[in-house]
């Protein structure tokens, strides 16, 4: 008899025993990434994305992060609309869910097609006139920037001009002199960047 209760108390403990292990890895289980974010090239212009896939406990929430910083971008996508030099870089995305949160592997945007090549074409007393070819995203303005030394923080003076653009070009553009005349400069640096 007594064998019978000792077993008896045995495998309640034992029970017990597994049902709080059960609940323990049940309060540390994390929602699980299906599908990681990917890579994006884009044309400067175009439009980028970014989305990830998961499965957890209850509701999921989701913060994008660039460069380590929170966005406002809250769902399973993140999308830009108009890719600026400012969006390149690297993202990622947390997940949380009501046992715990984990965070996504680290992604780029990079932009797509080759660097502008940009030329001084004349140098004229109201106008420095520069000469363009590009790949960027077609049908979109842009804007062109110019700094005189790319030490950080760097200063961009501009826009110099904004037009119409097309796809892969060789354009013209006037940039009207102002306080800050490139020939003070032993260096000029240009920079393409969509509008607005």
């Amino acid at each position: 008899m007594k064998t019978r209760q000792r077993a008896r108390l045995l495998l309640t403990i034992l029970m017990s025993v597994a049902s709080l292990a059960i609940s323990t890895v049940r309060l540390r289980a994390q929602p699980i990434i299906a599908a990681q974010p990917t890579n994006q090239s884009v044309l400067l212009g175009g439009a980028g994305s970014f989305s990830v896939a998961a499965t957890g406990t209850g509701s999921l929430s989701y913060v994008w992060q660039f460069e380590g910083t929170n966005t406002t971008n809250t769902g399973p996508s993140l999308s830009i609309p108009v890719v600026h030099h400012a969006d390149v870089g690297s993202y990622d995305v947390i997940v949380t869910d009501q046992t715990g949160s984990v965070t996504s592997s680290v992604v780029k945007l990079t932009p797509a097609g080759p660097r502008p090549i940009i030329t001084l074409v004349t140098n004229t007393p109201a106008y420095n006139v520069i000469d363009l070819q590009y790949t960027v995203a077609p049908n979109g303005q842009f804007q062109l920037f110019v700094a005189h030394d790319l030490t950080p923080p760097i200063q961009w003076f501009g826009p110099a001009y904004i037009r119409q653009s097309g796809g892969a070009s060789n354009y013209n553009w006037s940039y009207a002199r102002g306080t800050n005349y490139t020939e003070y400069y032993p260096k000029t640096f240009w920079r393409l960047d969509p509008y607005p």
